[in-house]
């Protein structure tokens, strides 16, 4: 069962990048599924295949979309954070894929964008995401089941 940290919600500003966040994966859900040859080089083949993995990268990120917005409406303010962290470092696993593939235009943008998913998780967690204490249950908002 998720639990709400006590208090106020997430500050303004994390909640602006959490909605950013949810904007952006939605949008790229729509570029996928409409126009996936946007997603790869300008003289690059879509195939069977391309459009396959369009339809995976669409789930993943409607999913991400989704749960972003649900997480900020439910307040739930610690696996918020965990999710921004996950989806900051998703943002640097793209960041690596487009340096290898020589999409140089878009990689300081996606850098940019894991820095500050990352800065609104440790807000939210109280601590960076390589810290155990970023990941581990440690609300005082009691322990017993439901």
């Amino acid at each position: 069962m998720l639990q709400k940290r006590s208090g106020a919600g997430a500050p303004w500003w994390v909640q602006l990048i959490a909605i950013a966040g949810a904007l952006l994966s939605g949008a790229g859900a729509i570029v996928a599924i409409s126009q996936p040859a946007m997603l790869v080089a300008p003289n690059a083949e879509i195939g069977i295949a391309a459009h396959v993995f369009a339809g995976y990268f669409v789930a993943r990120s409607l999913a991400f979309a989704c749960v972003l917005l649900l997480l900020l409406v439910l307040r739930v303010q610690r696996v918020l954070g965990q999710l921004l962290a996950l989806i900051g470092l998703v943002q640097f696993f793209d960041a690596i894929i487009d340096m290898g593939e020589g999409r140089w235009a878009v990689v300081l943008g996606v850098i940019l964008l894991g820095i500050l998913f990352l800065i609104a998780a440790a807000r939210l967690c109280g601590s960076a995401f390589w810290h155990r204490s970023a990941w581990a249950d440690c609300d005082k908002v009691g322990s017993s089941a439901a």
